[in-house]
């Protein structure tokens, strides 16, 4: 920011990595905000008249149907609520423990009788293979490797809730 030569140099008040020190205004960040709703109040701040964001994740009929047959595969009943985990992120500061996870599933499927779905990619197998090893209950599905992303917005759309890290699945189901 420092080398960039702009006369105004804006970020938010915060001193991670220092950054606050560079910047000629700072504006307040709101973590309880979504990250893209916190990067609209740069724009708020200069003036910018901008509205709430929206999301189109286009879905064809097609991809509906097989996001529902990925569920009645594994006997979950699409009529019904059921909870979506999603337990990876790239850096490992943002990983919650599998343990942790699976006494989550264990509480969500037992307790509020909810199935629940492990999401992942086919990479993140092995995260949702442990944390199912854990599981006591029978209502926790692993469906790691099984979809697409544009499954994932159809999956996400039909749950009750999205448990996820901070990653691009978390992304993916605020603006599903």
């Amino acid at each position: 920011v420092f080398l960039s030569g702009g006369r105004r140099k804006l970020g938010y008040d915060s001193m991670q990595e220092l950054s606050g020190l560079f910047y000629s205004e700072k504006i307040p960040e709101d973590m309880k905000k979504h990250a893209v709703d916190r990067y609209l109040d740069f724009l708020h701040y200069l003036g910018a008249n901008v509205g709430a964001p929206e999301f189109t994740i286009l879905v064809g009929k097609d991809l509906q149907t097989h996001a529902a047959s990925l569920l009645q595969a594994e006997g979950i009943d699409i009529e019904k609520p059921f909870v979506a985990v999603s337990p990876v992120a790239l850096w490992e500061t943002k990983l919650w423990q599998d343990e942790k996870f699976a006494r989550l599933c264990d509480r969500i499927a037992g307790e509020l009788n909810i199935p629940v779905i492990i999401t992942g990619s086919a990479h993140e197998k092995p995260y949702a293979e442990s944390i199912i090893k854990e599981v006591k209950t029978a209502k926790v599905v692993d469906l790691a490797g099984q979809t697409t992303l544009k499954d994932l917005a159809c999956l996400y759309r039909q749950a009750a809730v999205v448990v996820t890290t901070d990653s691009g699945p978390m992304h993916l189901a605020a603006a599903a």
